[in-house]
């Protein structure tokens, strides 16, 4: 600010006149001389009476900028000598003037009265203020600029700014990081009382935003957060949104949390809130601090919902959108029998210590039904060795689609047949839920584990399960499963969903779908493919696995899987073993330019079935097109085998084709172990032509039984000459076998 300078009673140019001498008595005079006003006379302006540095910053009466000053020769109105009125430089009372003489002279600002006034403003200002803060304001409001010219403060009480709401309508919103709250948004301080002021004051002004910019928020937790008698950090209250700027807006649990809590919360584990219509969305909140992961955080949660007894509608309809979740004991927990209603969007978790996403309470006494899930990605969970899944869902008629829980860790080894979760992806311990295009990956346990029925899975995945990378402590490869339906489930749907294992050499998920054979009404379409039930195993059986019994009459089970080249459609049939399904063989081009010579029978490669023993029943079909010499003419039969010294396999068969006079034949065989059974068949001697002229066939049809003590039958096909060494016999390709479980009652 610059102040005045000049045109004041003693603000003038002089000079002395000629000196007289007077006697004043014998022995004393007196000399004077008279003082005349002089100008025009350049003035400078400095810092201190002798030395200091020239004031060149100065203002002329005009405004315009001068390096000195000029007094009054007359002619501007003003009498001779008079030092017009400038403006000095800014901030600055005092200056030591000099005109040319050689001395200086002090100059005090003409406008210092007004300065002094203003001090007795100030004080009048803070008193005013005083008053203002301690008796006047309603909740809700702050202090904002006041337009009144005449207001002693410059302030008054202001409502929050209105903005225009999603709805259409308008909401009160505030900026919990400024204003009457400023939250500290550096990270240094704990910001969860000022925010917790905001949401308590939007909550009373009937609802609406508390936006919080861009930034870094520490919230600690406190035993009474937000007056509510829960423990927590922040307490939402009806009507609250809770937004941020993205991910650049970041709430970091900070000191002790020595209960379970949420960072953002309706209640805790312990205490419910009658609270509805909240919301929270675009920011990231954390257990730890920084953008790196950390160990994650004890008894911290990262949204914890228990809301119940609100009045009026029954459901609470919150909302949870656009969030970022780390490092937390549990991702979000929905536990409060009111929390229902809820649509959660777009929800990125990693690395909790327990579940990523808990619906309802583990204990099954019930919360947070009837909600919309979309989008949910949740990676990391049980990160504390414990028995979590990533997802557990207790509760019923919850719609889930397009979410993910993958890489899920496992520190314990699988118990077959128990209640076991630990490291799962999904855990589905609810009624009526319907999953839709929903996925399981690289989760140390299993993909899914569903434990009650009533649900419905469509399109859904379980890719590479039981995964090495996560699994540590006694948990091996090939413990779990990609779908694992429990002996507690009746009527459930699986429809058109996914079971493989797509690690390279090292097969790791035991089964694609794992069905215990207690459940009851279970439908299940789906394909699976190069799962494994042991390291060393390779066959499509493993894309279905019964367990605990053979599959139920109410069952509809049918499962394409697939190992290298080998398929297999694996349907209703299965045994205590492990599992059966239909095994499907045909002779290819490649294969069926082998000619086999000599008396001897040998396998046809292509056409050799293996399935599981256990007291087992099959029912089996075999055609074989050949050409074969028409001297020798053809043996074709059938070779039984199991895989130990012990045990029963039999496989009764029926034989039909045309004698060499063409007059049809029947021929029965029985075969036991190790021994082979066969019929003699016509040739005509082309064996190595082409055509359909010279081609023979046979169909066999037949019964297999695998006793007990079996684990897997073999049932082959095979062929050679009759007798003598001609040009032998070729199995044409398109030739097939086809075994298929027996469910008889």
């Amino acid at each position: 600010m610059r102040h005045t300078f000049g045109r004041s009673v003693t603000d003038w140019t002089m000079d002395l006149g000629t000196p007289t001498t007077t006697e004043i008595s014998e022995t004393e005079t007196e000399t004077s001389a008279p003082v005349v006003a002089k100008g025009p006379a350049t003035i400078t302006f400095w810092s201190a009476a002798v030395g200091g540095v020239q004031y060149d910053d100065l203002l002329n009466s005009l405004g315009s900028p001068v390096t000195s000053i000029v007094s009054s020769d007359g002619s501007d109105g003003l009498r001779i000598g008079t030092i017009p009125e400038f403006q000095g430089p800014p901030d600055v009372y005092v200056m030591w003037a000099e005109a040319g003489a050689g001395t200086r002279t002090k100059m005090v600002a003409t406008d210092i009265g007004d300065t002094v006034a203003g001090l007795e403003l100030s004080t009048t200002y803070l008193a005013a203020l005083q008053t203002k803060t301690k008796d006047e304001g309603a909740v809700g409001q702050f202090l904002g600029r006041d337009p009144d010219s005449d207001s002693v403060t410059g302030l008054r009480w202001t409502s929050p700014p209105v903005s225009s709401g999603g709805s259409g309508g308008s909401t009160q919103g505030v900026d919990a990081s400024s204003g009457a709250y400023s939250a500290d948004k550096t990270g240094g301080i704990d910001a969860r009382a000022a925010i917790q002021a905001a949401i308590d004051d939007v909550a009373a002004a009937g609802g609406g935003i508390v936006w919080l910019p861009r930034g870094t928020y520490k919230i600690g937790c406190v035993a009474n957060a937000g007056g509510t008698g829960a423990a927590g950090g922040l307490q939402l209250k009806a009507g609250v949104w809770l937004r941020g700027d993205g991910i650049a807006t970041r709430l970091e649990a900070t000191g002790t949390w020595s209960s379970a809590a949420g960072i953002v919360g309706i209640g805790d584990t312990a205490t419910s809130r009658p609270v509805r219509d909240t919301r929270v969305s675009d920011m990231w909140i954390k257990g730890t601090a920084g953008t790196s992961f950390g160990t994650p955080a004890s008894n911290v949660y990262g949204v914890l919902f228990n809301t119940a007894s609100i009045t009026g509608e029954p459901d609470a309809v919150h909302r949870l959108h656009d969030l970022w979740i780390w490092d937390t004991q549990v991702g979000i927990a929905l536990l409060g029998t009111d929390d229902q209603a809820m649509q959660v969007q777009r929800i990125r978790g990693r690395h909790f210590a327990k579940q990523g996403l808990l619906v309802g309470r583990e204990d099954g006494s019930g919360g947070a039904a009837d909600n919309y899930f979309l989008g949910v990605d949740i990676s990391s969970a049980n990160m504390g060795g414990g028995s979590c899944a990533g997802i557990e869902v207790y509760t019923s008629n919850h719609h889930f689609a397009q979410c993910k829980s993958w890489y899920n860790k496992r520190s314990t080894a699988f118990t077959a047949g128990a209640t076991y979760k630990d490291g799962a992806g999904w855990y589905i311990n609810g009624t009526r839920n319907i999953f839709t295009s929903c996925e399981a990956q690289d989760n140390g346990g299993h993909g899914w584990l569903v434990r009650l029925g009533k649900n419905t899975l469509t399109a859904c995945v379980a890719d590479s399960n039981n995964y090495y990378d996560n699994i540590s402590g006694s948990a091996a490869a090939n413990e779990c499963s990609g779908f694992y339906v429990s002996s507690s489930v009746t009527e459930i749907t699986l429809s058109a969903c996914l079971g493989f294992d797509r690690n390279g050499t090292n097969k790791y998920q035991k089964a694609g779908f794992t069905i215990d054979a207690a459940s009851r009404n279970v439908a299940v379409t789906g394909v699976a493919w190069d799962n494994r039930q042991t390291s060393g195993s390779a066959t499509p059986l493993d894309g279905l696995v019964w367990i605990n019994g053979a599959a139920h009459s109410t069952h509809e089970v049918r499962v394409e899987s697939a190992y290298g080249s080998t398929r297999a459609t694996i349907s209703n049939g299965g045994t205590a073993a492990g599992g059966a399904g239909t095994v499907q063989k045909r002779q290819d081009a490649g294969g069926g330019a082998t000619v086999y010579t000599g008396t001897t029978m040998a396998d046809v490669p292509a056409l050799v079935a293996t399935v599981p023993g256990g007291t087992a029943y099959y029912r089996w079909e075999a055609y074989i097109i050949y050409r074969a010499d028409a001297t020798q003419n053809a043996r074709i039969g059938v070779r039984v085998g199991r895989d130990g010294a012990s045990g029963t396999v039999e496989a009764q068969w029926q034989a039909e084709y045309l004698t060499p006079a063409g007059a049809a034949a029947s021929e029965y065989s029985l075969s036991s172990v190790g021994t082979t059974r066969y019929v003699v068949t016509d040739g005509d001697g082309a064996v190595s032509s082409s055509g359909y002229s010279n081609q023979r066939s046979v169909r066999i049809s037949g019964v297999l039984f695998a006793g007990s003590v079996v684990v897997t039958a073999t049932l082959a096909i095979q062929v050679a000459e009759n007798g003598g060494t001609g040009t032998g016999v070729r199995v044409v390709d398109g030739s097939y076998l086809v075994v298929t479980p027996g469910n008889y009652s």
